[in-house]
C-alpha cells in the first residue's frame, strides 16, 4: 500500500543522495537539496523519483517522504542512514 511506496522511495532516494556525493566529491551535504513532486524525478538528485501520491524533500542531503493519502505519516532518513517513521 501507500505506506510501503513512502518506505521504497525513502531508501531509494537516499542511495540516489549517496550516488550524488560520490558522482560531485567536493559538493557539501548541506548543497543537496531538492524537492520531487509525485510522480517526478528530482532536479537536483537526478536518481530519485516519487512514486504517485509520494512528496520526496531533501533537505541538507536528508531525505523525507510524505504520502497525499497518509496525512501524518512519514519517513526520514539521514545522512547516516538513521530512519525516522512518524507513524
Amino acid at each position: 500500500g501507500w505506506k510501503s511506496t513512502v518506505q521504497t522511495d525513502a531508501k531509494n532516494a537516499h542511495t540516489a543522495v549517496n550516488a550524488y556525493i560520490v558522482d560531485y566529491p567536493n559538493a557539501a551535504y548541506t548543497s543537496i537539496d531538492d524537492t520531487i513532486n509525485p510522480g517526478a524525478a528530482g532536479t537536483v538528485v537526478t536518481g530519485a523519483r516519487a512514486s504517485a501520491g509520494n512528496t520526496i524533500t531533501i533537505v541538507d542531503g536528508v531525505v523525507t517522504v510524505t504520502n497525499d493519502n497518509l496525512t501524518t505519516y512519514a519517513i526520514e532518513i539521514d545522512r547516516n542512514g538513521n530512519q525516522t517513521v512518524t507513524p
